[in-house]
């Protein structure tokens, strides 16, 4: 947890210094962000209150930990995934200072020719019927958002092998930072629902139309995205900002949390994968997402989560070049 806090800690003054160099008025986005973490810091707050009572009665039934390192982890998680998702906001909002959005149409033929001449959005839509926007939003939001920002916080608390708490907080900063921050400004895209915003035109006019339809335009999530499309346009920034569709992090999240319970048991993975299936369908149901973004991240964390565990095996007394 230490080494996560201060890379957290780096990661937020690149963030800060970032913004200073690419926005044109660097002050008014912080000072936009530090408020609105005055109203998100104790939502936090709540969910580590909820973990540090998880952690007491595992620490009463087990005698595994006790509660003092139990609590020493809670405020150095909170310090940590605070500065980290703070970080990755600012961050991921200057994106398109630095790169324009440029790759939609390139990425929307590769998408549409990937699925035999259908843009996948299409093929999901399908489904509408047997999905309310207030499903839609639990699995694809409500319940993606605590397991997202405090999975380090958990893994501390809840496993005590050193080997996969750390090989699963690696594939944790990958998923944000090199898959949310490097690939997206690598291939700056705004997704199927800003694509004709961006580009021009009606490419995706039904889409908008099938958003209207099944619910999801009227709802919390057709808000959520015309909050992020107004704040990109404002030149706002608040926690969980910034527009960026290739690769997609729900998904590339989704996936470290699948891996990680599939080296839990053959049960937890049946769960974790199922979850992550669900993500990468409502990714491209919400109009967030081309397929093609979920496809990458799952590669890139499959991937590299391979290449570890076969490391780990083959090389049990090292981790990532650490000493267990």
């Amino acid at each position: 947890m230490k080494k996560f806090v201060i890379f957290s800690i780096i990661y937020f003054e690149f963030a800060i210094a970032t913004t200073l160099m690419v926005r044109e008025d660097p002050d008014t986005s912080i000072i936009a962000l530090a408020a609105t973490l005055q109203r998100v810091v104790p939502k936090f707050l709540y969910v580590l209150l909820a973990l540090a009572v998880a952690g007491v009665v595992m620490t009463m039934l087990s005698r595994i930990w006790c509660f003092r390192s139990t609590l020493s982890v809670l405020m150095l998680g909170l310090i940590g995934c605070v500065l980290f998702q703070t970080g990755f906001t600012l961050v991921k909002s200057n994106l398109p200072e630095v790169i324009p959005f440029y790759a939609d149409p390139m990425l929307a033929d590769w998408d549409r020719a990937l699925h035999g001449g259908y843009d996948p959005w299409t093929l999901t839509d399908k489904f509408s019927a047997w999905l309310p926007e207030q499903l839609t939003m639990i699995l694809y939001m409500k319940f993606w958002g605590p397991m997202a920002v405090f999975l380090p916080v958990a893994l501390c608390i809840f496993d005590n092998d050193a080997e996969r708490v750390k090989r699963t907080l690696f594939l944790y900063v990958i998923a944000w930072v090199l898959i949310g921050n490097v690939f997206a400004l690598i291939g700056m895209s705004g997704g199927p629902v800003y694509y004709d915003r961006i580009v021009g035109g009606d490419r995706f006019a039904d889409l908008t139309a099938a958003l209207v339809n099944n619910g999801l335009a009227e709802g919390s999530i057709g808000k959520i995205q015309n909050a992020l499309w107004l704040f990109y346009t404002g030149d706002y920034v608040f926690i969980g900002s910034g527009i960026s569709s290739f690769p997609s992090v729900h998904v590339a999240v989704a996936a470290v949390f699948a891996f990680y319970l599939a080296e839990r048991s053959r049960g937890l993975a049946i769960a974790g994968f199922t979850y992550l299936a669900i993500v990468l369908f409502l990714s491209v149901y919400t109009g967030y997402h081309y397929a093609l973004d979920g496809y990458f991240s799952i590669a890139v964390v499959g991937g590299l989560w391979t290449y570890f565990r076969r490391r780990a095996t083959t090389e049990p007394s090292l981790l990532m070049g650490q000493p267990v």
